[in-house]
């Protein structure tokens, strides 16, 4: 469906929120989000390229050379923030770091 964002600038503090979804945790993540939801099937593959599109931005040097990069976890914070983006969509990623290609698969 149509989400509809609002970009609010407060004395320099930048938020978004999406009006259909109500979501605060609105990241430069979200293209990723979004396209992961709209997948029906139970595995969806994509190349580093393909990710960069639906981004809109290069992904950042430690994503194509540590596959830690593509965990859930961070010991301190409990989740890397642009991991929200699939583990929101429902779903896990696996790296190949030498295909530049990621499984992201529908949690169990």
């Amino acid at each position: 469906g149509l989400v509809l964002l609002i970009d609010w600038t407060v004395a320099g503090f930048r938020t978004n929120a999406a009006t259909q979804t109500g979501d605060p945790r609105m990241s430069r993540y979200d293209p990723l989000y979004r396209h992961l939801s709209t997948q029906t099937g139970h595995i969806v593959t994509m190349t580093f390229a393909e990710i960069e599109n639906v981004l809109g931005f290069d992904l950042p040097p430690s994503a194509r050379k540590y596959a830690a990069w593509w965990g859930s976890a961070d010991p301190d914070t409990g989740q890397h923030p642009y991991s929200q983006a699939w583990l929101r969509a429902g779903r896990r990623a696996t790296v190949n770091l030498t295909a530049e290609r990621v499984v992201f698969e529908r949690s169990s």
